[in-house]
């Protein structure tokens, strides 16, 4: 299946899940700290606007700055990265969406806006971007991230809320090669294999 193809699936589900939620639902805390269920819910249901945009941006100079999903991301989670420095300008936007938006409308985020972005992604994957001002990707290589964060934080709300249904295990799959492509190749081959006592993990914040 193509990121596409688990994007969709993922984001369907993100839109379900959103109309099943209860009053209580939405206020329960996660195991981030300070972010609720609205708040994290309104994080990535940001994802589909995002994507919507960053495909309908004007292209960038080829080749990209970044080859795949993975080195941009171990460049986001190096010390002082953007994981870091933007950390908390990200959850002050999940504060302000969850506060300013009904629940429906997040969900719907998801169904719509999440329709037309893939639309648009599967029709031309391959378009330089650039990657909020941190140097530019291939469309598909942005939405392998966008992928990451609807399963990382299915995870999270799965937690919160004590449900059980995790996300497919092909969605599951892409997303464990991207996390094991942001290692040190050696220093994960050595941890894994009982050779190394390298702390390799966590790889993202």
């Amino acid at each position: 299946m193509t990121v596409w193809d688990e994007l969709d699936g993922q984001w369907r589900s993100w839109a379900d899940l959103g109309c099943e939620l209860t009053d209580d639902d939405w206020g329960m805390p996660t195991r981030l700290p300070a972010w609720s269920v609205r708040d994290l819910y309104a994080h990535v249901a940001a994802w589909p606007v995002m994507l919507a945009r960053l495909i309908g941006a004007p292209p960038a100079k080829e080749p990209p700055d970044w080859s795949d999903a993975a080195s941009l991301l171990r460049a986001f989670n190096q010390p002082g990265g953007m994981a870091t420095s933007a950390a908390e300008t990200v959850a002050a936007a999940a504060r302000r969406a969850a506060s300013a938006r009904r629940p429906e409308t997040l969900a719907d985020q998801f169904g719509q806006v999440g329709r037309q972005a893939l639309k648009l992604g599967r029709k031309q994957p391959n378009k330089i971007v650039d990657y909020l001002g941190s140097g530019t990707v291939r469309v598909v290589d942005a939405a392998d991230i966008g992928l990451l964060e609807a399963v990382v934080h299915r995870l999270d709300l799965n937690e919160a809320l004590d449900r059980s249904d995790a996300p497919s295990t092909s969605a599951l799959d892409r997303v464990r090669n991207v996390l094991v492509g942001m290692a040190d190749s050696i220093d994960f081959i050595e941890a894994a294999t009982g050779r190394s006592s390298a702390q390799v993990l966590p790889v993202l914040r």
